[in-house]
């Protein structure tokens, strides 16, 4: 069976692939029964990579197989699989792991810049402020987050209100509703709009506030 690595190693770049070995059983296999570990490193055309053909690294269980410069070259090809091969109480067991190599000419998307401007982006004493949260019969928490420039009074129907958006991480609040209660300087919103998912794991919420009917 072929691991299939979802996270990408970057041109050039170190990329660390951890293995644990386990036995028959389902139990990881202590260093003293392990008599030897090899590894080979190919591309997608099964041609050795920098030479990396029967590799035989300190025994550790786990192992961390660190991978760089020409390991990693996208000119060498995109696709890599590492072979790893075990001897232990005279039984040989082969594992093999398939991973990626990013595109360095690929334009950066909303992604990339999402994941190199996070910290900055949700960092109180820069961007974001704290505001309350409270889910649909959840408890309050707080989080750092950004509020969108309100738009003018707005017209549904019989009823008008002003609307902003704000953006919030995922791993504060995973499962975003709609008419979630946010509280920005003391000041209740409710949540209208919900995306399908996380963009880059950040809510973009469309939020409400002084709903009333028109008079």
């Amino acid at each position: 069976m072929t691991i299939r690595l979802t996270v990408k190693a970057q041109d050039d770049q170190n990329y660390t692939v951890r293995c644990t070995f386990y036995d028959e059983n389902d139990a990881v296999i202590l260093v003293g029964r392990i008599a030897s570990i090899l590894w080979t490193l190919t591309d997608n055309h099964g041609t050795v990579v920098n030479g990396r053909l029967n590799v035989a690294p300190a025994i550790a269980n786990p192992l961390d197989i660190v991978l760089s410069g020409e390991d990693t070259d996208f000119d060498n090809g995109p696709e890599r699989l590492l072979s790893v091969t075990v001897l232990y109480d005279a039984l040989t067991m082969t594992k093999e792991v398939l991973f990626w190599i990013e595109d360095p000419s690929a334009p950066l998307t909303f992604k990339d810049f999402m994941a190199d401007d996070l910290a900055a982006f949700f960092n109180v004493d820069e961007f974001a402020e704290e505001i309350t949260y409270t889910p649909t019969g959840g408890v309050a928490i707080v989080v750092g987050d950004i509020v969108e420039a309100e738009q003018n009074q707005v017209m549904t129907g019989a009823r008008t209100s002003r609307i902003g958006s704000i953006y919030i991480r995922g791993s504060e609040v995973a499962s975003p509703g709609y008419r979630d209660s946010v509280t920005i300087n003391g000041t209740v919103w409710r949540v209208i709009q919900v995306p399908g998912s996380a963009e880059a794991g950040v809510w973009k919420l469309g939020i409400q506030r002084d709903e009333r009917p028109t008079l």
